[in-house]
């Protein structure tokens, strides 16, 4: 009784576009979520899953504290939020640019793969609302590139080229691992992708033009 009372007191089944939704997944009851889930983090812990503070930690890095919520293009959106990240660097400590780049790509390759492993069993595995995976591609791809605003906006186009259409084993990699490192990774490679054509348009431009 009391494991079922904290999940409807849980700040989620409260709220009031939550519990109107004509969703089946979200209109479902509680205790109804919580007998049909076949996720065990729901079904052995049902308070520690709605309730845990972590899993609203999650939602907000995993979201790129909330661009992934964009209504449309959320990729987009993440992309832009690293962008925005980047230019804050540029404007603020220049001369550290690169080391804070890798020390967000390692740090948030690592994060990003927690908050889709946390949201994997209320949102779905890949979830559009997940964006930081774009964000962390793109930092890759604006990786040891001089600050012009050309490169920055051919960066963002490079990256989400690789990321739409997933060439080259990109698609491969979330198809065959399907984890929440995949998620991470798929972007991860589409980043290193994009950062070797920007490198060699740097290379052709600096040479023959």
């Amino acid at each position: 009784f009391l494991t079922y009372l904290s999940v409807y007191l849980s700040d989620e089944l409260q709220n009031p576009q939550i519990r109107k939704s004509t969703h089946p997944h979200i209109h479902k009851s509680a205790h109804q979520r919580i007998r049909t889930s076949t996720h065990p983090q729901i079904r052995t812990s049902p308070r520690v899953y709605y309730l845990c503070p972590m899993l609203k930690l999650a939602k907000i890095i995993g979201t790129s504290f909330g661009f992934g919520y964009a209504p449309v293009a959320p990729g987009t959106f993440g992309t832009l939020f690293g962008v925005l990240v980047y230019l804050a660097i540029q404007f603020t400590i220049p001369e550290q640019m690169n080391p804070l780049l890798l020390v967000l790509i390692v740090v948030g390759t690592a994060v990003g793969t927690w908050c889709c492993k946390m949201t994997e069993p209320e949102w779905g595995h890949d979830s559009g609302r997940i964006v930081l995976d774009e964000s962390v591609g793109v930092w890759i791809t604006l990786l040891f590139v001089p600050f012009q605003w050309w490169i920055v906006l051919a960066a963002f186009i490079l990256f989400r080229f690789y990321d739409i259409l997933k060439p080259l084993g990109i698609k491969r990699i979330d198809e065959g691992m399907h984890s929440p490192a995949s998620v991470m990774f798929d972007d991860v490679l589409a980043g290193i992708y994009a950062a070797l054509t920007l490198q060699a348009i740097l290379w052709f431009q600096q040479y023959y033009f």
